[in-house]
């Protein structure tokens, strides 16, 4: 099911958040949850994006400002009454009870018939795929399967809205990656509305509709994978989604839309300007290692000339750091057997375009 652009579940109005009454872990955040979408908040430790997925469940309250489920403020709604499934990374299950029980217990407090809750349990169980595990306890699961039971516990009653924090941090990188696809499964079958908590930018990226990228208790951006991958906002988050190569210089000349950037080392780069610039201004380059071709590329406004300092073979592709004039920048090689790697000490030349190159204000780290 794909989210209704037209239906908010869930707003942010203003909302502040401190822990010390000065400074603010998160600040005048305004923030639109569209119905049956799936929303990731992306950051670093210390971001604000547990902090405000945190106050969404009712475990902290704002300092200030308003937080809206259904149209309804949520100010004075305890946790247990505000219809929310949560999965913690901890997976959080009863040692004590059954697969079967563990994902019951939400049917049980909420009064529900035995036959409902016998036929919500099994549909859980089909729909994690752990069909003929309902009497183990959790120590006889993997942490993947024990995953699955928090995920089924937190369905099973139908919630207006599912949190998941970091819910795959502690399986190991396969594990991760598998359930993943898993999570998207099944968001796309059920249509529930996930607000999802990670720093993991590559598992951001895979299952979300939209990703709002925190940073100093603020959204930086807030757009679908695509659009934040391939246009980012600003040279924060060119740096936290994806790898970058980041090139600081000055402007030199502005002319539609690009702009000519002298770097450090006196090379000169044609790059995009999405943000108004002036001659003679500070900027920060972002350009993706996928970008730069190996070789020259006549359509390609970028040639330079560069030593390969090390190339490292990562299966699906190559890794190559490249010296070019005092300065190291990395190009990702596609594996493919119609074109040979250059090797560590070759001389070669390489190319981008200016549209794959964007120039951003500032040296922006914050």
């Amino acid at each position: 099911m794909k989210p209704n652009a037209d239906e908010i579940l869930v707003r942010f109005n203003g909302v502040n958040k401190s822990y010390d009454g000065s400074n603010l872990v998160v600040s005048d955040l305004n923030l639109e949850v569209r119905r049956g979408e799936f929303l990731s908040l992306l950051g670093a430790s210390g971001s604000g994006k547990t902090t405000t997925l945190m106050m969404l469940a009712g475990f902290e309250r704002p300092s200030s400002g308003a937080i809206e489920l259904g149209g309804k403020p949520l100010d004075n709604v305890p946790p247990w009454q505000r219809d929310i499934g949560i999965v913690f990374q901890s997976y959080a299950l009863f040692p004590h009870m059954t697969v079967a029980d563990n994902i019951a217990f939400p049917l049980k407090q909420r009064r529900r018939s035995a036959a409902e809750i016998d036929e919500r349990v099994k549909a859980m169980l089909a729909l994690v795929k752990l069909e003929g595990m309902a009497d183990r306890l959790p120590a006889q699961l993997s942490g993947g399967q024990q995953q699955r039971v928090a995920l089924a516990r937190a369905l099973v009653f139908d919630p207006a809205l599912v949190l998941m924090d970091e819910p795959l941090g502690a399986l190991d990188k396969r594990l991760r990656e598998h359930m993943q696809l898993e999570l998207k499964r099944i968001h796309e079958r059920l249509g529930v509305t996930i607000v999802y908590v990670t720093h993991d930018q590559g598992e951001a990226l895979v299952m979300s509709d939209r990703v709002a990228v925190f940073a100093g208790g603020r959204i930086r951006q807030l757009a679908s994978p695509t659009e934040l991958y391939e246009r980012p906002a600003d040279a924060l988050v060119a740096d936290f989604v994806g790898e970058n190569n980041r090139l600081e210089g000055k402007v030199t000349k502005i002319a539609e839309g690009h702009c000519q950037v002298t770097l450090g080392n006196g090379l000169v780069v044609t790059a995009m300007a999405p943000q108004p610039l002036d001659p003679g201004q500070s900027v920060v380059l972002a350009l993706r290692p996928e970008r730069v071709v190996v070789g020259a590329v006549e359509s390609a406004e970028n040639h330079q000339t560069a030593i390969v300092a090390s190339v490292v073979y990562l299966g699906d592709h190559a890794r190559l750091e490249l010296a070019v004039g005092g300065l190291t920048l990395v190009a990702k090689v596609p594996n493919d057997a119609r074109y040979r790697a250059p090797q560590a000490g070759e001389r070669v030349t390489i190319a981008w375009r200016s549209e794959d190159c964007r120039a951003f204000a500032g040296n922006d780290r914050n």
